[in-house]
């Protein structure tokens, strides 16, 4: 029938022109037969000219889809350049949901992320989002669904829907799709909206793609992060190592002769470590290396930082921390690594004790820069080991502290 519509209304053009022409040129014996021809010669221009609007309709329908598609293009191209400034995941996350609400309209919306270690999903960005920073099962939820799936889900209702829990108050329909990055499910991408079934088949295909697009900057980020980890990681402890331990020492002093603050340093170094190597092997030289480390690491303060110097010596900088303060940490450090149980590779407890000397230099106390900063906490482990080692002793007042 349609192809039937399309095709009368050009066939009535030629021989309607031509009644016309008859009926303004030629005397027609019966009026009768001139009103009959004449109202045919009307009904065939009506046809065409309702052809011609329906045709333009149709045309300004194409012309508005292609448009609708052209925004969304652009827009999509808007984001993936927003996306390609920067290799920090916090930001990017900030940026999908600045655009998704500025671009689309997606005004409430999270993105979750999955914690390798707990196997949780993580709230980790929000936008008028209830649940920013919370912790959620992936066996729970809409969102708990599309991870472990893999596959997007579009609610209409989400009050009639057992799995829904709730992250803006108020919502009737929500969007979640996953976030896929070579094979891998990093998280997802999930909006509400307070209108039920708000979301059609367009907003998904617009999600997921914008969806893929955040999986793939999501997982360049982790790459980048990961491959700057192992350049500035020591292998064996997990610390920082040298390299990155120069480089932050320096930002440390810098930063407090900007804020007119202090920053301490401690300089530690294994006592007759050669003695472990010798007796059990540097297998176990290495396993307790790695458990001085983790015991380094749990005495410090949150914020400080522990690096592995080189062989048997650590290094910690203290941001913030007057040489009293630096003090107390390395002292509890010197206490706990004595108190320490340290075992072999086969888990048998060594021979002999493991201690430690620490030396504390302070920042403006003993120096004025951060060369001068490292030499002052090397002179002050030098002093510990000196008078008798497992002690700690600090440049700045000459004083020094020792087991009891």
């Amino acid at each position: 029938m349609r192809r039937i519509g399309n095709w009368l209304p050009g066939r009535f053009v030629v021989p309607g022109l031509f009644l016309i022409y008859l009926l303004l040129t030629a005397a027609w014996p019966s009026p009768l037969l001139t009103l009959t021809l004449g109202l045919a010669v009307l009904c065939a221009l009506l046809v065409y000219v309702g052809h011609v609007t329906r045709q333009t309709r149709e045309l300004d329908r194409v012309n508005a889809n292609l448009r609708h598609a052209q925004q969304q293009l652009t827009a999509l191209h808007q984001i993936a350049l927003s996306l390609s400034t920067t290799l920090d995941v916090h930001r990017l996350m900030e940026i999908i949901l600045e655009q998704l609400g500025q671009l689309w309209g997606y005004y409430h919306g999270a993105i979750l992320l999955i914690d390798e270690q707990s196997g949780e999903l993580i709230v980790a960005a929000a936008r008028d989002y209830s649940r920013a920073g919370q912790r959620l099962s992936t066996d729970r939820g809409i969102c708990g669904h599309v991870f472990r799936t893999g596959q997007p889900l579009m609610i209409d209702d989400v009050t009639i829907d057992p799995r829904y829990i709730e992250g803006v108050p108020g919502a009737r329909s929500e969007l979640a799709v996953p976030l896929i990055w070579e094979g891998r499910t990093l998280g997802v991408l999930n909006v509400e909206s307070h209108e039920m079934a708000a979301y059609t088949r367009a907003d998904l295909d617009l999600l997921t793609t914008v969806a893929e697009q955040a999986a793939a900057s999501f997982g360049n980020a982790r790459l980048h992060a990961e491959t700057r980890d192992l350049a500035i990681t020591d292998s064996h402890t997990g610390l920082f190592n040298y390299r990155h331990f120069q480089e932050q020492l320096a930002v440390a002093v810098r930063e407090a002769q900007l804020m007119a603050t202090h920053v301490s340093l401690l300089m530690l170094d294994l006592d007759f470590f050669k003695r472990c190597n010798d007796t059990y092997g540097h297998p176990t030289g290495d396993a307790v290396l790695q458990q001085f480390a983790r015991v380094v690491r749990e005495s410090c303060r949150t914020g400080d930082q522990v690096f592995r110097y080189g062989g048997e010596e650590f290094t910690v900088i203290l941001p913030g921390a007057q040489e009293e303060v630096a003090l107390r940490v390395a002292e509890r450090i010197r206490e706990r690594v004595a108190l320490h149980g340290f075992v072999t590779r086969s888990g048998r407890r060594l021979d002999f004790q493991i201690t430690v000397s620490i030396g504390v230099s302070s920042y403006p106390r003993d120096c004025l820069s951060h060369g001068d900063l490292l030499i002052a906490a090397d002179k002050a482990l030098y002093a510990a080991k000196a008078s008798g080692r497992n002690r700690v002793v600090t440049t700045g007042s000459g004083a020094h502290s020792e087991p009891a």
